[in-house]
This record gives C-alpha cells, sequence and structure tokens, in this order.
C-alpha cells in the first residue's frame, strides 16, 4: 500500500492539493462505477428475474432517460464533485 501512495505522490510531485483532489476524485468515481454498472446494466437489460423486484412504474425506461441521467453524472463527477473538493481542501488544511 505504501508502494502505491508512493507512486501515486511521485506522479502529482508531491503537491497536496492535486493528490486530494484529482486522486479523490478518481477513486471515488471508480468506485462508483465499479458498483452501479451492474445495476445500470440490469436496467437496461431488463432481465425476466427482475421484474418482481422493479419498483419503477415504467417497465423499461427509455434510452433518453438513460442519457439524460449519464449526462448528469459526468456533470457532477467531473465538475461539481471537483470544483467543491477544491472548495473544502483548504479548509480541512486548515482545521487538520
Amino acid at each position: 500500500m505504501e508502494s502505491a501512495y508512493q507512486r501515486v505522490y511521485d506522479f502529482f510531485d508531491g503537491d497536496p492539493l492535486l493528490i486530494y483532489v484529482i486522486g479523490g476524485t478518481v477513486i471515488v468515481n471508480i468506485n462508483f462505477w465499479l458498483f452501479n454498472l451492474f445495476f445500470i446494466l440490469i436496467d437496461m437489460i431488463d432481465p425476466r428475474w427482475v421484474q418482481p423486484y422493479k419498483i419503477q412504474d415504467e417497465k423499461k425506461p427509455p434510452l433518453s432517460k438513460y442519457l439524460g441521467a449519464f449526462k448528469v453524472i459526468l456533470t457532477n463527477q467531473f465538475i461539481s464533485g471537483p470544483l467543491i473538493t477544491i472548495f473544502w481542501y483548504f479548509p480541512a488544511v486548515w482545521f487538520g
């Protein structure tokens, strides 16, 4: 684990702001997609065994609904998330 952090530290030349913002964003986004891709695919494929467990009114949402959701997700992950992380970086450093 220490060697992995050392590689990250060296990659960002030891800049704590970049490690905090970019490293944190990458870790959060990877975890989001790892855990949610399964559910997104299940919802898009819509297998018969899942039908009793679905709570949405629509049986299979249209592709436009997925594209709208992806637009919001990607905006949050790559614009809003890093901006908020930068905003909170300085209070985090200040208060330890």
